[in-house]
This record gives structure tokens, C-alpha cells and sequence, in this order.
């Protein structure tokens, strides 16, 4: 009796957790900034750079910002984030990355980044893409919400954010 109970309350954990995995919404059906809800300033934060010296998000006002938090073991991340950069150098309209590692260990997003920084050096170099990082998630989850990798959060010029993306941005 008591197996069967032990059973059936991991498989509601199960069940639940399965629920609540979202890894596969994409930017069609995930965006909950939308046309409807307020405009909201960015908080005036800054982060941690992954090459050290910090980035204040207010420092990029009069660009268009994509806020991407990612961490090297989520799947999802690695498919995206190719093509986050690839689309970036096809769209030269000086939009800015600053993807945000969840990384618990600086070296793990140093190495999920090597190719890209090698691949994509013209983006890196330029200061068209910024890495930062988060390790106790002080600002992805305290500050923006975030709790499942990847996320984006689509900043404008005058540093309103216009749309949150849950999910791989299309």
C-alpha cells in the first residue's frame, strides 16, 4: 500500500512537472508584453560581463536591445543561438545582444561561446554583442522574471520594453 502511494505521488510529480515545461513555446504564442500592456521602462540595472568591467542596460539607450537570457546546457539555447547572431549580422541596424548567461560556472559559457566568438568575431568585436553573466540569477529570475531558458526580452531605443519572447525567438 504504501509502494503504490510512493508510485503514485511521483508520478503526479511527474505529471506536473511535465506541465510546466515550456521549453517548445515559441514567439508566436508566448509573448506576454503585448500591444495591450503598459509600456515599461527597463530597470536600470547592470550586469556582470562574462570578459569582466560591467555593462549599465541604460548605457544602451538609443539602440535596439534583444535581452537574452541563456545557459550552455539548455538545448534550446544552443539551436537558438546561431541563429540569434546569424540574423543579427543579416539585419545591420546596429541592434545590440547582450545575452545573459544562468551559467553557474563562467568557464561552461566560455566554452558553449568559443565557436560563436570565433565564427561570428566581426559581431563580438564591434560591441554588437555583449556577454554577460548571472550566476545566482540575482537579476535573470529576481529582476525579470525569468525562469525558463531561453527568454528574450525585445528592448527599443528608448529603452521601453516592447515584448517578452518565453521560448526560441523567431
Amino acid at each position: 500500500m504504501v509502494k503504490s502511494l510512493i508510485v503514485a505521488v511521483l508520478a503526479l510529480i511527474t505529471l506536473g512537472l511535465a506541465l510546466l515545461d515550456r521549453t517548445n513555446i515559441t514567439s508566436d504564442d508566448a509573448s506576454i508584453v503585448t500591444e495591450n500592456t503598459p509600456a515599461k521602462i527597463a530597470p536600470d540595472v547592470t550586469f556582470a560581463r562574462l570578459d569582466g568591467g560591467i555593462i549599465p542596460l541604460h548605457s544602451l539607450a538609443g539602440k535596439k536591445v534583444l535581452l537574452h537570457f541563456w545557459a550552455s546546457w539548455c538545448a534550446p539555447c544552443r539551436e537558438e543561438f546561431s541563429t540569434l547572431l546569424t540574423r543579427l549580422a543579416k539585419e545591420d541596424d546596429g541592434t545590440i545582444l547582450l545575452a545573459v548567461s544562468g551559467d553557474a560556472k563562467a568557464e561552461d559559457a566560455n566554452r558553449f561561446l568559443a565557436p560563436y566568438r570565433h565564427n561570428f568575431k566581426g559581431l563580438f568585436d564591434s560591441g554588437r554583442v555583449i556577454v554577460a553573466h548571472d550566476p545566482h540569477h540575482a537579476l535573470i529570475e529576481g529582476v525579470f522574471e525569468t525562469f525558463k531558458y531561453p527568454e528574450t526580452i525585445i528592448i527599443g531605443p528608448d529603452l521601453v520594453m516592447q515584448r517578452k519572447i518565453i521560448g526560441v525567438y523567431k
